[in-house]
């Protein structure tokens, strides 16, 4: 047979070289077909499993690496399936935190991710406790309460207090709760506040009457809250409330008179210039904020350097000033924050922990009761995952699955059988598979692997649930998995 001369290109092909030529464009035109019309996720998986986020029904280094390449910003476009995937401590972030945990779980060092425990409707997801009463969240949306009632904390007319948790009829839909000493406030899915408990200091937001005997001023049973509405995020500590709005704007209530309000005791205040704020914490007398760049910054009383900008104010001073945000120094990449009485907590993306501000107790972990001004690394401790401050004691959860604490241990908060207290981190003996802790003012919660929660510290009004009044020196099991 002959062979046809082609010319192309300038160049002269025989016809078995342009056969072999376009066989050659044909494949690598399908490759580039396939690349473009596919990716590395896998589509319309059915259901999504916890670490796997290209979707391929495998958990392995590949689902690491996009992690790790999705925080770094590097890629964006991870299907809603795998974000979903990709919060593996089931927090309601993706960040380094769940990039901790998913290498952890392919070194095999954990068995299980801490998002991927079986939940049913009865299943607490949250248990906060305020100076002597605690309210939990169940996965349904309903809310439970418990402990002392006397300022309406638990938003139950007729009873003084109690030693196991009661549900708050007609409040449902809820998706977070949070407690303050003696209040209590519930966010539903719409946005909607709802709040209860003592109103002294105009906690509960909504201006209400005192009563003209006692001069006292509370709403034992849920009302909602006007003066809000579209709320992203909501949190309580001592006689404080701080929301953050939709719309971006921060809002903080209860505070002293700087000019003429409604109350002549106490107004509300907009915090301006702050914008991303992604998390929040109530001091005190101090406020600590985390925003989406992964910085830190503080406002409020800065008596014993709790507001970590390297300055100190003598007097607790209530003027404009009060309300102007400040960075706290050295820190950057810091992926959550926690506020004590007088002493704050940052915990950064590459698993350190860094301590400021007061330190009556040890709550600083730096083996002094000494203050400090500035943010500074917690010596001993690595891989941390979790943290939270109580009123002067600090606790950090590891990847590994235990607990250390330190600081105050006066109603045994510690949870390590004595009332002494640690300046240093110390381990909680004989509690594994934890996934999640909460410090509650002068108390602690752990929540296990296995749908347990813990309990341990002060719990004179039964507010912790292990159906006694007695504080609890070490863990016990609270409420079993239903």
């Amino acid at each position: 047979m002959d062979f046809l001369n082609i010319y192309f290109g300038g160049e002269v092909f025989d016809e078995k070289s342009i056969l072999k030529k376009v066989v050659c464009l044909f494949v690598i035109l399908c490759f580039v077909t396939v690349s473009f019309s596919t990716s590395i996720f896998a589509a319309d998986n059915e259901s999504v499993i916890l670490g796997d986020i290209n979707g391929d029904s495998k958990i392995d280094s590949i689902d690491l690496s996009l992690l790790k390449k999705y925080i770094l910003k590097i890629i964006n476009d991870i299907p809603n399936e795998g974000i979903k995937a990709a919060d593996v401590n089931a927090d309601g972030e993706v960040n380094s935190i769940d990039f901790s945990w998913l290498k952890k779980y392919l070194l095999r060092a954990v068995k299980k991710l801490p998002g991927d425990v079986e939940k049913s409707a009865g299943s607490i997801i949250q248990f906060q406790s305020g100076n002597a009463h605690s309210v939990i969240l169940k996965n349904d949306g309903t809310v439970w309460v418990l402990g002392d009632n006397r300022r309406g904390q638990l938003g139950l007319s007729e009873v003084s207090s109690l030693n196991e948790p009661v549900m708050i009829t007609g409040l449902t839909g809820v998706k977070s709760v949070t407690a303050g000493l003696e209040h209590t406030l519930a966010l539903t899915e719409d946005g909607t506040l709802w709040a209860w408990g003592n109103n002294y200091s105009l906690q509960l937001i909504d201006y209400t009457e005192r009563d003209p005997d006692t001069g006292e001023r509370f709403i034992n049973t849920p009302i909602k809250v006007e003066t809000h509405s579209d709320v992203k995020y909501v949190t309580a500590n001592y006689s404080r409330t701080l929301v953050i709005k939709n719309d971006g704007t921060v809002w903080l209530h209860s505070l002293p008179p700087i000019k003429n309000s409604k109350d002549s005791d106490y107004i509300s205040w907009e915090v301006k210039g702050l914008v991303d704020i992604k998390m929040a914490d109530i001091g005190i007398g101090h406020i600590v904020t985390l925003r989406e760049d992964g910085t830190v910054w503080t406002w409020g009383e800065n008596v014993w350097g709790q507001l970590g900008n390297g300055a100190q104010q003598h007097h607790n001073i209530h003027s404009y000033s009060y309300f102007e945000p400040s960075q706290a120094k050295n820190l950057t990449d810091v992926v959550a924050i926690a506020a004590g009485e007088t002493h704050s907590v940052a915990l950064k993306s590459d698993g350190t922990v860094w301590t400021w501000g007061g330190n009556f107790y040890g709550e600083l972990g730096n083996g002094t009761t000494t203050y400090i001004l500035e943010p500074r690394k917690v010596e001993g401790l690595e891989d941390i995952v979790a943290i939270d401050a109580g009123s002067s004691h600090t606790v950090a959860l590891k990847a590994d699955g235990t607990v250390w604490v330190w600081g105050k241990n006066s109603f045994g908060q510690l949870g390590n059988g004595t009332t002494m207290r640690s300046t240093v981190p110390v381990k909680v003996e004989g509690l594994n598979g934890v996934i999640g802790i909460y410090a509650g003012t002068e108390c602690t919660i752990a929540y296990k692997n296995d749908g347990t929660v813990w309990a341990w510290g002060k719990n004179d009004f039964g507010q912790l649930g292990d159906g006694t009044f007695e504080n609890i020196l070490r863990p016990v099991k609270v409420f079993d998995k239903e």
